[in-house]
């Protein structure tokens, strides 16, 4: 969908890098990357192999900062962690701004998170929901698409090339 819209961006609460390894140009991680890593005394980050490195270099297996000591950890949000405050209030900004917004995959009842897509509709976007089961979003949605995103997503996208004579 990127290829159709000129300002395209995916908020995710997903951790798996998949959007960001798939192209998409500019990805708000509310959740974190697993595929990153950081020293939580100084913040140096840490790709994964480096990571592993210092791992197994380590006789007691834990991942110290070859700069600090500190601990490394995933740079993934923890159950009781806040959000990473700059991906969430970008999200909420371009939520306010945009004329249209999918919610794919979500059940839409954990904030922050769930706001976005309210926040969408409440600032005149239409939104669409995407989702094998009925949510706390559907009743406040334009159009509300019952199934898998792994099937619909690339049925809206044959009807957009089809729109744009591509």
């Amino acid at each position: 969908m990127e290829k159709y819209y000129s300002d395209f961006t995916i908020t995710t609460q997903n951790v798996d890098d998949l959007h960001n390894r798939a192209g998409s140009r500019e990805v708000l991680e509310l959740h974190g990357n697993i595929m990153r890593n950081y020293c939580i005394e100084c913040g140096k980050e840490f790709s994964p192999s480096q990571f592993q490195k210092l791992y197994s270099q380590n006789e007691d297996h834990i991942s110290r900062c070859d700069q600090c000591h500190g601990l490394i950890r995933p740079d993934v949000v923890w159950f009781g962690e806040q959000l990473p405050q700059k991906a969430l209030q970008k999200s909420f900004d371009k939520a306010r701004k945009c004329d249209l917004c999918f919610s794919i995959g979500t059940s839409a009842q954990i904030r922050p998170a769930a706001d976005i897509p309210r926040i969408a509709a409440q600032n005149g976007a239409f939104l669409v929901e995407i989702n094998p089961n009925k949510t706390s979003l559907s009743s406040q949605t334009n159009l509300s698409l019952k199934g898998k995103a792994g099937e619909l997503l690339p049925a809206l996208v044959d009807i957009i090339k089809k729109e744009n004579g591509s």
